[in-house]
C-alpha cells in the first residue's frame, strides 16, 4: 500500500503539494496537478480514512433511527434522507430499532464515540 510520501516522490513534488492537490486542486497549477494525479494513479494511493476523519473531526456518517423499516412511510422518509445526505457529502447508516430504547441509545452513542456526526430519529 502506498502513502503520500511515495506519491510525492513519483510526482517529483513535496508532500505538501500532494496534500494541497488532493484537498484543494484549484490552488495547484494544472501541470503540477496532472503530475500528482498521475502519481496517485500509478501508486494506487488512497487516503487513510481514519486519519482524515481524525484531522477533520468529521466522519461523514449520519445515523437514522427508525422503529421499523417494514412501514412504507418510513421507507419513503429514509429514501429522501439518503438523497439529502448524499448531496451533502454524508453516508446514511440505517438502524431498525424495533421500537427498543436500548438499541436507540446504542446507535445514538456512535456520535459520542466520534463514529457518526449526527442522529436522525423518526
Amino acid at each position: 500500500m502506498s502513502n503520500i510520501r511515495e506519491v510525492a516522490r513519483l510526482a517529483g513534488v513535496s508532500v505538501a503539494t500532494v496534500s494541497r492537490t488532493l484537498k484543494s486542486p484549484e490552488r495547484v497549477l494544472p501541470d503540477t496537478r496532472d503530475k500528482v494525479n498521475a502519481a496517485v494513479a500509478k501508486a494506487g494511493y488512497r487516503p487513510n480514512l481514519m486519519a482524515v476523519q481524525f484531522r477533520s473531526r468529521r466522519t461523514g456518517n449520519l445515523v437514522i433511527l427508525v422503529p421499523t423499516i417494514a412501514n412504507v412511510f418510513f421507507a419513503r422518509v429514509i429514501s429522501g434522507a439518503q438523497q439529502a445526505a448524499q448531496a451533502a457529502g454524508y453516508r446514511l447508516l440505517l438502524c431498525d430499532t424495533q421500537g427498543r430504547e436500548e438499541i436507540e441509545r446504542e446507535f445514538a452513542a456512535l456520535v459520542y464515540a466520534h463514529q457518526a456526526d449526527g442522529v436522525i430519529q423518526l
